[in-house]
């Protein structure tokens, strides 16, 4: 999976790489391929069971973030050299594992372009951050693929525009996720630059602390949290609605949430807009972004006020990749 998405190749400045336009056209049929392959059978229930976790076989590389709920960290097998993410969480916040993890494993089933959820461990070891040492305490993880490369944050801080196929193809790659998110009946809640994996090719959605369901396709679904009582993560990308009314996620708030996204890579500027007498915290933000002349209409949309005037991941998709396109073309 992740060697055909590695196809997906987002030109520098200066290696002016090209872009086949079959690349981009493989991706949009990796959905629908992989969906058919992947292997789906799998117990959920199963894959949910608690297992030890033998840290003979495994070191720590590294700290690799923190978020509302626990520590991420990258580890690697001593034996094979694999390496694996493991997010470790203190016993308070257990609910919040177990639910994670079902949200992961449900998506893994449905959306092999995701990060794949490799269960939950006991584990009597817990890294300490700032150093290289392990400290006694019976705890749980839950371990995951890991994927290389900084926050997409990192790309909006260093100020530095993305060109527009890089634009269009991200945006593609994160549409397509979103698509298969929703599809399965699942909101993310809480997306952010933060919870997107980007290393100058892939981009990956991460982080699904505040995953919910939604919707009747979620009604068979074991995630016990329903996003009716999800107020949402990250405060300045919230959707309008979910900031005034609480409790309101939906697939069109995970859409203002991306555009939010897109639109502050778009023009590389994290120094947002804020007002005291503001009716969201985005609101003069999303203001400068409709004038804004050079952002895409299709990011304009995604900001929409009304919720219902916001257009789905899968609507989207084809409107970018014409866009997609025609920069292809235009730049040869």
């Amino acid at each position: 999976m992740e060697q055909q998405l590695a196809t997906v190749i987002a030109p520098s400045e200066d290696s002016k790489r090209a872009i086949n336009l079959s690349d981009i056209i493989e991706l949009e049929q990796i959905s629908k391929r992989t969906k058919s392959e992947h292997d789906s059978s799998k117990d959920v229930n199963v894959m949910l069971e608690a297992k030890p976790f033998d840290w003979d076989k495994w070191y720590v590389n590294k700290f690799l973030g923190k978020g509302a709920f626990g520590s991420v960290w990258k580890i690697t097998n001593r034996e094979t050299a694999q390496v694996m993410a493991m997010k470790f969480f203190p016993q308070s916040f257990i609910p919040y594992m177990e639910k994670e993890a079902m949200t992961m494993a449900v998506l893994s089933q449905s959306c092999p372009e995701l990060v794949q959820y490799k269960g939950i461990y006991k584990t009597h070891y817990t890294p300490v951050p700032g150093t290289d040492q392990m400290e006694r305490e019976d705890n749980y993880a839950l371990l995951m693929e890991w994927v290389p490369g900084p926050d997409l944050y990192q790309q909006v801080k260093s100020n530095i525009q993305p060109d527009l196929i890089t634009f269009y193809n991200v945006s593609l790659q994160l549409l397509h996720q979103l698509a298969c998110i929703h599809s399965v009946g699942v909101v993310h809640g809480d997306l952010s630059s933060r919870n997107i994996i980007y290393d100058g090719k892939i981009a990956k959605l991460i982080d699904y602390g505040f995953g919910c369901a939604y919707g009747k396709q979620a009604i068979n679904m074991d995630i016990y949290v329903n996003c009716v009582f999800n107020e949402g993560g990250t405060p300045l990308y919230r959707a309008p609605e979910v900031w005034e009314q609480k409790g309101t996620v939906s697939p069109a708030s995970d859409i203002f949430s991306l555009g939010m996204v897109l639109a502050e890579w778009f023009l590389a500027n994290i120094n947002w807009f804020w007002s005291s007498t503001a009716t969201f915290p985005s609101e003069k933000f999303v203001q400068h972004v409709e004038l804004n002349k050079k952002i895409p209409n299709y990011v304009k949309t995604m900001l929409s006020l009304n919720p219902a005037d916001r257009p789905t991941a899968a609507q989207l998709i084809p409107t970018v990749r014409r866009l997609f396109n025609s920069a292809f073309h235009n730049q040869r």
